[in-house]
C-alpha cells in the first residue's frame, strides 16, 4: 500500500471511531449533553457539533473519572 492509501484507511477508521463515541456520548448524557459539551467562543456559548471534538472531550471526561 502507498503512504496515501494507508493514511486514507487510518482516517476512515478514526472517523468511524469518533462517530461511535459521539453517539455514545449523546446517549449517555441525554438532555444534559448540551451543557456538558458546550464551549465558549467570543462570549457566546456553543455546543460541540464536530464528532472529533465530541470524541476528544468525551475521552477527557472519561479519563478524569
Amino acid at each position: 500500500m502507498s503512504y496515501t492509501a494507508i493514511c486514507d484507511v487510518l482516517k476512515k477508521e478514526r472517523m468511524a471511531a469518533d462517530h461511535l463515541l459521539a453517539e455514545q456520548a449523546k446517549a449517555e448524557y441525554g438532555d444534559g449533553f448540551s451543557s456538558v459539551f458546550e464551549y465558549r467562543r467570543g462570549g457566546e456559548h456553543l455546543v460541540r457539533d464536530k464528532q472529533s471534538a465530541i470524541a476528544k472531550h468525551y475521552h477527557s471526561l472519561q479519563a478524569s473519572d
